[in-house]
């Protein structure tokens, strides 16, 4: 069975409730978000999903290694992304390629461009796993950004549309 309690505010329930204790803290009435505003009162915009492409023009290797059958080797890589993400990319990443072709990646690209209209650098974290080209997927995270891309947080997946070229997608925000 339900009671139901006739107060007409939360203050005055506290007030019964709690007793006299002098000013109970009150928060001041908020103004409901404007149509199509980008923060919410945190600060932090909403957060929006985004796409494209990425696409490796360059590669220098740095390292290699061979034991049990399996290559272990560093690359340098240049590239471009499209979509969400526009700009320019470096990175250094760490292969291992096991004697069955399959291939697992891990490293760091360096962005630099744009996103939502904002230019700036950003570090993004990639792991992949797969055989080059055909069935290679990995994810990505936005592990920090400067300039005007500072508060960009972001994260999502990408797999293999052909040799050198990706296709990512992901949902990003600003924090501020």
């Amino acid at each position: 069975m339900q009671a139901r309690i006739g107060y007409r505010s939360l203050a005055a329930f506290a007030t019964v409730l709690l007793g006299s204790c002098g000013d109970l803290p009150t928060a001041a009435p908020r103004e409901p978000p404007l149509p199509g505003a980008a923060f919410s009162e945190s600060g932090a915009s909403a957060v929006f999903s985004g796409s494209g492409t990425m696409a490796i023009t360059g590669v220098t290797l740095l390292d290699l290694r061979v034991a049990d059958g399996n290559r272990f080797f560093t690359r340098s890589l240049t590239g471009t992304f499209t979509g969400t993400l526009a700009g320019t990319f470096t990175s250094v990443v760490v292969v291992t390629q096991r004697d069955n072709g399959i291939e697992t990646v891990r490293g760091t690209r360096l962005f630099t461009g744009t996103v939502a209209g904002r230019s700036g650098s950003c570090e993004i974290r990639v792991e992949a796993a797969g055989v080059v080209p055909s069935s290679f997927q990995g994810h990505w995270t936005i592990t920090s950004c400067t300039g005007g891309l500072e508060g960009l947080h972001g994260h999502g997946t990408f797999v293999s549309t052909g040799l050198g070229t990706s296709a990512y997608s992901g949902e990003f925000h600003f924090t501020s």
